[in-house]
């Protein structure tokens, strides 16, 4: 069930402090958020590691194109078979 989305760096950012409330047990997080479309994850990076910073129990998984975030405790890519990114989610 999806309980939060966010289109953007910012709106990600401002919803972070909520997940717990919410009962958000995993977040996956893409690694561009914004219509500039550096793909080097950087967005990605800073909504993982403000959910772990305040949310340390809740799972991130990332999801981005080709790129790893480092503060994601498990990466999916897109050009994966979705089911994989399935996969990811049940083993979390």
């Amino acid at each position: 069930m999806i309980v939060e989305a966010a289109a953007s760096l910012e709106e990600a950012m401002e919803k972070i402090s909520g997940l717990a409330e919410l009962g958000v047990n995993i977040a996956i997080v893409d690694g561009n958020m914004d219509d500039d479309f550096i793909v080097n994850g950087s967005d990605g990076e800073k909504i993982a590691e403000e959910i772990k910073k305040q949310h340390p129990n809740i799972i991130v998984i990332g999801n981005a194109g080709g790129v790893k975030l480092k503060h994601a405790d498990y990466n999916s890519t897109k050009m994966e078979d979705p089911e994989k990114l399935l996969e990811t989610i049940k083993n979390a």
